[in-house]
């Protein structure tokens, strides 16, 4: 059986490098899903992180908030009550 010389235009070598191709752009878009994943995964953390700081610094100004109210009610009660003994 005499082997037949490699023709590099020939049907089965196109479609061979097409084949090629066709998986290398599968494996790309694998990696890029990936990657993808991981850094949407990295975001929703520190989304996640930011929301906690957030939060905190809004529960923080309610309770500043709170003693400013208590104070503005605590000293005008206490001058009344101060003016009624004297």
């Amino acid at each position: 059986m005499p082997s037949e010389p490699f023709d590099p235009y020939s049907q089965n070598a196109m479609f061979s490098r097409i084949l090629e191709r066709i998986e290398q752009q599968d494996r790309e878009a694998r990696e890029f899903r990936t990657e993808i994943k991981e850094s949407f995964s990295t975001f929703q953390q520190e989304l996640k992180n930011s929301d906690t700081r957030v939060s905190a610094l809004e529960n923080a100004a309610w309770r500043q908030r709170g003693a400013v109210a208590a104070i503005a009610l605590f000293i005008p009660m206490t001058w009344e009550w101060l003016t009624k003994k004297i």
